[in-house]
């Protein structure tokens, strides 16, 4: 479920009391917001020099004068009237959702900027990604994956909470035998794994080719056949493929082939990743910190996006991430041999909002409200305590401090309940176990 810009500020004004939200009951001038009944209950006055502001218009055609901020110039609390200024390019009506901000927040934009460092520095969400030598093996981008003739691949978006990541890799073939594909470099007479967690289309038959391409041949693999054929109503679930494959004698490089057997036929592919039994570390396939790498995860058997509750991911102990020459990487006590699929537990952080009510990304964000609406209060509250130390001094300045403190506590509660508490490590000869 996601909430929007203009929601997370209503949030904000509630919790930290920096502002408040109403209906206008009356249709007013372009200098005026009228509001009798909330603004007329309030025990304070609307002080002067606060910031007014239409978020949501009764029509939701999101026109004038949505969006556009206003000081209060005078406020009759007989009346529920404020005066704007200056005037907005149409007159705020009946049934027109509005915010006021107290004057020491100054500037709408200051909350909308606490929104946005609240997202990106503070919330956060794990996502699991799988380790292996394919680039964007992990199915978040096409970059790493080239269409063949008239095969096509794009990433579509998984529905919130990510179990995995955000996006999965959709492959379509016009003709039944085009492909998408990505080449290897491999040790000829080198054994490697691969594992694929998929899904295909109604009736048709989605697989996973290995190419020899020095000798320009099929590599049969042993163990799972790499191929799932949906049913005829309703297309498959997601199962977890695995199989095993030799690098034949003269082969210095193999292809890992997505294909669907069917004309017009897609295939979903939520990761596809492979490696050699004999190494002993493994890429992350993220920009990331050491810090934000929580555990490293073994995947077993059952791996459905559509029913993470019958997930089966243990902590492995044997691996610790590290950073070398290459960048963040997993190192493993042992080669990895066929224990795999492994995953790596990542802290990342949601993307900051540049719009109100878009209906996409711009605007939209998959942050439980709860957590996004304490953490930005508590970014607005510091942002507030900054200015009136610099301009007023530190005692004007604590009381804001003081709401911080209290939103950061409010916002632990639950990043807690959304995220789960962080798994404890010992370090032993630097590195995590």
């Amino acid at each position: 479920m996601s909430i929007d810009r203009e929601h997370i500020r209503a949030l904000i004004a509630e919790y930290s009391a920096l502002g408040r939200t109403g209906t206008a009951t009356t249709n007013a001038t372009t200098t005026q917001l009228i509001d009798t009944s909330a603004l007329l209950t309030y025990a304070s006055d609307v002080p002067v020099g606060s910031i007014a502001q239409c978020y949501h218009d009764d029509g939701d055609a999101h026109a004038a004068p949505e969006e556009e901020p206003r000081w209060v110039t005078d406020f009759d609390k007989a009346t529920g009237i404020a005066t704007l200024s200056a005037a907005t390019t149409a007159a705020i009506t009946a049934g027109d959702l509005y915010e006021l901000w107290e004057p020491v927040v100054e500037d709408l934009e200051r909350v909308n900027e606490a929104i946005s460092r609240a997202l990106t520095k503070d919330c956060f969400y794990i996502k699991r990604l799988p380790l292996g030598m394919l680039a964007d093996g992990d199915c978040q981008a096409v970059t790493g994956w080239t269409a063949n003739g008239s095969a096509t691949r794009a990433v579509a978006a998984l529905a919130y909470p990510y179990w995995l990541d955000q996006y999965y890799l959709a492959v379509t073939s016009s003709n039944g035998t085009d492909y998408v594909y990505q080449n290897v470099l491999a040790e000829e007479d080198s054994v490697w794994h691969i594992a694929v967690l998929m899904r295909t289309a109604a009736g048709t038959t989605g697989s996973v080719e290995i190419y020899d391409n020095a000798n320009s041949a099929t590599i049969t693999p042993t163990g799972d056949t790499l191929s799932l054929t949906g049913e005829t109503s309703a297309g498959s679930g997601w199962q977890l493929l695995k199989a095993q494959f030799t690098v034949p004698t003269d082969c210095d490089n193999f292809g890992v082939r997505l294909k669907n057997g069917t004309a017009s036929g897609v295939t979903h592919f939520a990761f596809v990743q492979a490696w050699p039994a004999n190494a002993r570390t493994l890429p992350i396939p993220t920009e990331t910190s050491l810090d934000n790498v929580w555990r490293i995860l073994r995947g077993r058997e059952k791996l459905d996006i559509d029913y993470p509750f019958s997930w089966e991911m243990t902590p492995y102990m044997h691996a610790w991430p590290t950073r070398g020459y290459g960048g963040l990487a997993v190192e493993f006590d042992t080669t990895v041999g066929s224990a795999g699929p492994f995953f790596a537990e990542i802290k990342t952080h949601y993307a900051a909002l540049t719009d109100d009510d878009a209906g996409d990304a711009t605007s939209d964000t998959d942050c439980p409200d709860d957590y996004i609406g304490y953490m930005a209060s508590k970014q607005l509250a510091l942002s507030v305590a900054r200015r009136q130390r610099l301009v007023s001094g530190v005692e004007e300045a604590a009381p804001y401090e003081a709401l911080a403190m209290e939103m950061m506590h409010e916002a632990g509660k639950q990043e807690r309940r959304v995220v789960g508490e962080p798994p404890t490590y010992t370090i032993v000869r630097n590195r995590r176990v």
